[in-house]
């Protein structure tokens, strides 16, 4: 056999060789286009319960439009648009055909352990908690195995109540993974907390907690760290957002803030008379309101009269609430002969632009913010909740 005739005879083996290749190849990645047209999300709804960073207007309901005041709040949130919430619907239902329902009962102010228990206070006749959300969600709906509930609290424990007890919040989040799973949801993402020393308010106001805050914040971390530890996998994962924030602190500029440290919204309180006519005068206010005692059981909120929603709203221990109290209605003095909806003024409108800030408030996101976070967490729900065989 010449050389000649052996170079042609291993060029055609060669290429039929490539071309069965070249068949495999093509026929792998037509599978792939296949399945990625037909993948979707497992879940069919995301469950969340939480507080003001998560809520889309329950506590604006709950307290009849007092709370927060919008504007400058935009329609219920606590920030200056939409939140984390919204913008994870919207790209849910931009990228899969068909809709994940979001069912929310997080609520501004929301602490994780239920301190009611421990010390009688109007506060919490407001103030919601994980089990007080969990049992209201309950009472009216049921959970399913294809539902993803989202835990993310704790934040109010620590910088508005001023517990330490991280083994409290611990509990409290351990009880409410049990529930949902024992009523049947299979999928559960615990959220961590960003650095609450790192908020305007911790910086600006009270420095001197500065350490404090960062301990237990990091305490509350690895805590719930080992807690989601002893758990499935399958079933309970960690969502690292403390990471995802302290990226953006890092490289700021990178995702477009140049203030990482001040809040937008600066000016005084708005006050939007939503119970015009039904303010008390001076004299009502001056009257004492008795509040249900520790023997009694306390009153919601939909329970109580204007004057009664007012003074609980204007009680020290909410006014005082770094969590909520930009959020507040202005509280600015007023006559004795004149009634309060004719004394009070506007103390300050919704800024021109918030361009450039990480924090809306001294202690809430803004909505761009919010949305770099709806981002990675959208990545995050993809990665890991993603069903290639369901047809949406």
């Amino acid at each position: 056999m010449t050389i000649k005739k052996s170079i042609m005879i291993l060029f055609t083996c060669s290429f039929k060789n490539n071309i069965k290749l070249i068949k495999y190849l093509l026929g792998c990645f037509l599978l792939l286009i296949s399945y990625s047209t037909q993948a979707g999300l497992s879940i069919e709804r995301i469950i969340i319960f939480g507080d003001s960073l998560s809520d889309t207007g329950k506590m604006y309901q709950k307290s009849k439009g007092w709370l927060p005041s919008s504007p400058p709040y935009h329609e219920g949130r606590f920030s200056d648009g939409p939140i984390w919430v919204d913008f994870l619907k919207e790209k849910i239902k931009e990228k899969y055909s068909s809709q994940v329902t979001i069912i929310n009962e997080a609520e501004g102010g929301a602490t994780a352990a239920a301190y009611e228990k421990e010390s009688w206070n109007p506060t919490y006749q407001v103030i919601n908690n994980l089990d007080f959300e969990f049992n209201q969600y309950t009472k009216e709906n049921q959970f399913r195995s294809n539902d993803l509930v989202i835990i993310w609290a704790g934040a109010n424990d620590y910088m508005t109540n001023g517990w330490r007890d991280s083994d409290s919040v611990m509990l409290a989040i351990d009880q409410l993974i049990t529930k949902v799973l024992l009523a049947g949801a299979n999928n559960v993402l615990v959220f961590n907390l960003p650095l609450l020393s790192t908020t305007p308010f911790a910086i600006h106001h009270e420095p001197e907690k500065l350490n404090e805050l960062k301990e237990i914040t990091e305490e509350h971390n690895k805590k719930l760290r080992r807690l989601i530890k002893t758990r499935s996998y399958k079933h309970v994962r960690l969502y690292d957002i403390a990471y995802e924030f302290s990226n953006i602190m890092k490289t700021p500029t990178y995702y477009g803030f140049h203030h990482i440290d001040q809040a937008c919204y600066k000016k005084g309180y708005i006050w939007r008379p939503f119970l015009r006519n039904h303010y008390p005068s001076q004299q009502m206010m001056a009257e004492e309101i008795t509040f249900p005692s520790e023997n009694n059981q306390p009153r919601s909120l939909d329970e109580l009269n204007a004057k009664e929603v007012y003074q609980v709203l204007m009680s020290s221990s909410l006014a005082n609430n770094p969590m909520m109290r930009d959020a507040f209605p202005s509280q600015q003095a007023y006559s004795h002969n004149r009634r309060i909806e004719q004394s009070l003024e506007l103390a300050g409108d919704k800024p021109e632009d918030c361009e450039g800030y990480l924090f809306w408030d001294k202690v809430h996101p803004t909505s761009a913010a919010h949305k770099i976070l709806a981002d990675k967490i959208f990545r995050f729900i993809q990665q890991r909740y993603v069903d290639y065989y369901s047809s949406y």
